[in-house]
């Protein structure tokens, strides 16, 4: 009984009839779409805030596919790298050759910095990526020095100057693997 005093009372017509000439329509008009009108209002309040829900939850999405895809390039990058390494040890120097290839590192570096901020700073991630970096680096020069010495007619070096930095380098792509699949799964 209160509420319908207080909607016929004389405050809420003078603010019918001001909206209504502000709008420049009929104060009964207001009256009888005046439900009509805020419920419209409503939905379009809730259904702008749920799209823009909806937008910047696809745009977290959208960022954590790019994350997981930059950490599986790098773990694809550390996994070609390993194999090269086996295929150097298990094929070539088995049979007494010098692989004649080099490691891949143009592409880890690329990934590995790429994606250095996406694995946990507590992990030694870049401690750990400076090192084997460096080692991979060091046996491509030692592959170019051992192809420019026997091109050139001088003895090899043979695998025993390079062996021991090519297993530390496969210890440490294998260490690099256990962190980041977890992260990739």
């Amino acid at each position: 009984m209160e509420l319908t005093n207080n909607l016929t009372g004389s405050k809420f017509q003078s603010v019918v009839i001001e909206l209504a000439s502000w709008l420049g329509i009929t104060p009964g008009w207001i009256l009888d779409k005046g439900i009509d009108l805020a419920l419209t209002i409503a939905s379009v309040v809730i259904g702008f805030y749920l799209g823009v829900a909806h937008h910047k939850e696809a745009g977290l999405l959208k960022e954590r596919q790019s994350r997981l895809e930059l950490l599986r390039a790098l773990l694809g990058s550390l996994d070609q790298n390993l194999n090269y390494l086996i295929q150097m040890t298990d094929t070539h120097m088995k049979k007494g050759e010098f692989p004649t290839f080099y490691l891949d590192t143009a592409w880890l570096h690329y990934f590995a910095t790429a994606s250095s901020t996406l694995i946990p700073e507590s992990s030694g991630y870049r401690e750990r990526y400076n090192k084997l970096r460096f080692e991979l680096d060091h046996i491509n020069n030692k592959l170019l020095i051992e192809v420019i010495r026997v091109s050139s007619g001088r003895p090899s070096i043979r695998e025993e100057t390079i062996l021991p930095h090519i297993e530390e380098a496969k210890g440490w792509i294998t260490q690099e693997q256990d962190v980041l699949r977890p992260l990739t799964a």
